[in-house]
């Protein structure tokens, strides 16, 4: 029996067929739906996240933020 090849992913520098540019930063693209989806979905959890607290920071300082009052 032979053993199959176990293939390569180069992840170096990629071109992009369409365009012909040179990208640095490729990742490998999984054609799993669930996987796609988990991806995207938790890309877009972290963008919200991120501008929520960018919201959050500027209320802070600009001193908009909620201080409790001892009583």
């Amino acid at each position: 029996m032979v053993a199959k090849k176990k293939r390569r992913v180069s992840l170096g520098l990629a071109i992009d067929a369409e365009t012909g540019e040179v990208i640095n930063n490729a990742q490998r693209q999984s054609r799993r739906s669930h996987t796609v989806l988990n991806t995207s979905a938790t890309a877009q959890r972290m963008k919200k996240d991120a501008q929520d607290k960018k919201v959050r920071l500027q209320r802070f300082f600009r001193g908009e933020a909620f201080i409790p009052s001892a009583k």
